[in-house]
């Protein structure tokens, strides 16, 4: 692979960024450089469809030229001329203006992942040919401010071809600015950045999955939901068991039905199963009208569990305050599937109340 700068320009030539829109419409960045009376076009973007896009083309290309440089020659730093101190004379200033000028071509190679293409500045391309496209910038101000003291001395040969330390300073579209280099009795300089100043991030293993038991990871969010803990001294519940029971459903005004169903073994789910059966099959009962039919009668009716029959053996539940029957079912009626009496009524209206100025009393 070729150098990708064989020369650099004087660090007192002035670079520039100029955007023109081509007769397609289209949008091309070029990167100039002047020197004295001449103006050349180091690097162009690609054309664009707009002008940010032609600047992120840009800066990605002189990226790209840099990175490339760093892989080849690492963060070497490159040669460059400087003037001699103040009491040269006219001779050597000449010369030195002369070899400064004729190293204001700078040659660029840019490894593809095609071919290999050969970038040059519109001022030495030949005729016809494309113009050049991208280059990597240096700032306005000299490169000589940064030299360490070190590499100040008298005027000679080995002076005159110090290597410098050049960055690329083309600013993306974002407007972020990236450090010059440090000199090489500084600590190593980070790895070079990429595009609007955002690092190349480590690939790092996934989490290992939330154990049995902990929720699963909600929609949008950066981390597992894990569900708390139960109180101390209960233990989490497994599955629900459900029982096989008897219930003599008894609707006050109308009917009794006997039927067969399964549920758990509790006061509420014995209620709930007989008030949905009630609702689902109404017709089976007796005296049943049109307005039992009415939602707002549907819905007032309310259960009641009266007694409970293990095998032979009755007992009363109307004074039961508890809801929790899964002892009962594990002891007493595990020989013999249990029968529930079950009373349904609808639920009585609250009388009204009527204030008076000497009080308050019902109706």
């Amino acid at each position: 692979m070729p150098s990708i700068i064989q020369q650099l320009p004087s660090a007192v030539d002035y670079r520039g960024q100029i955007i023109a829109k081509e007769a397609t419409g289209e949008w091309k960045a070029v990167a100039l450089r002047s020197s004295d009376d001449n103006r050349e076009a180091l690097l162009s973007s690609e054309p664009c469809d707009s002008e940010e896009k032609a600047k992120e083309s840009l800066y990605i290309k002189s990226a790209e030229a840099t990175a490339v440089y760093i892989k080849t020659n690492g963060f070497a730093l490159l040669r460059d001329l400087k003037k001699g101190d103040t009491d040269t004379d006219d001779d050597e200033t000449a010369s030195v203006v002369s070899e400064r000028s004729a190293s204001s071509t700078a040659a660029l190679s840019v490894w593809s992942s095609s071919d290999e293409e050969l970038i040059t500045p519109a001022s030495s391309s030949p005729k016809g040919g494309r113009p050049a496209t991208k280059v990597i910038r240096k700032g306005h101000k000299s490169a000589k401010t940064r030299q360490p003291r070190d590499c100040k001395g008298e005027d000679s040969d080995d002076n005159l071809d110090a290597p410098r330390c050049i960055v690329s300073t083309v600013r993306p579209p974002g407007g972020s600015r990236y450090p010059a280099a440090p000199s090489p009795d500084c600590h190593p300089p980070p790895p070079p950045p990429t595009y609007r100043g955002v690092g190349i991030m480590p690939m790092q293993n996934p989490p290992p999955p939330p154990p049995p038991g902990m929720g699963g990871r909600p929609f949008g969010a950066g981390f597992p939901n894990i569900s708390p803990p139960p109180p101390p001294g209960i233990r989490p519940g497994g599955p629900v068991r459900v029982y096989d029971v008897r219930l003599t459903i008894r609707w006050l005004h109308h009917s009794e039905q006997r039927v067969f169903e399964s549920c758990r073994a509790s006061i509420r789910a014995l209620q709930d199963a007989s008030l949905t059966y009630i609702r689902s099959h109404m017709d089976a009962f007796n005296n049943v009208t049109p307005l039992d039919h009415s939602p707002n009668k549907v819905w007032a009716l309310r259960a009641n569990v009266r007694q409970a029959f293990f095998g032979p053996e009755k007992y009363d539940m109307s004074g039961y305050r508890g809801d929790d029957l899964t002892k009962l079912f594990n002891v007493v009626g595990k020989n013999d599937i249990p029968r529930f009496e079950v009373e349904v009524d609808y639920v009585r209206p609250t009388p009204p109340v009527i204030v008076t100025p000497s009080g308050v009393f019902d109706d």
